[in-house]
């Protein structure tokens, strides 16, 4: 699986966890703090499997979307 296959993957699997908690009416923190999580162990599962260091910091400088 290359990179991009895992990170799509995990992506979706965060994105039913928000939607699950959107559901249970949660609220906007617990949404907030499960994609902030989320990006966080994407991250970290690019940089064990595939992403050298010096292309993975790219993820962490914050810019406008």
């Amino acid at each position: 699986m290359t990179g991009c296959g895992l990170g799509g993957a995990v992506k979706s699997v965060i994105a039913l966890a928000v939607g699950i908690a959107s559901g249970m009416r949660l609220g906007d923190n617990t949404k907030a703090m499960l994609i902030a999580r989320g990006l966080y162990d994407i991250h970290r599962l690019g940089m064990f499997f595939t992403a050298s260091p010096r292309h993975a910091d790219v993820l962490l400088i914050p810019r406008a979307l």
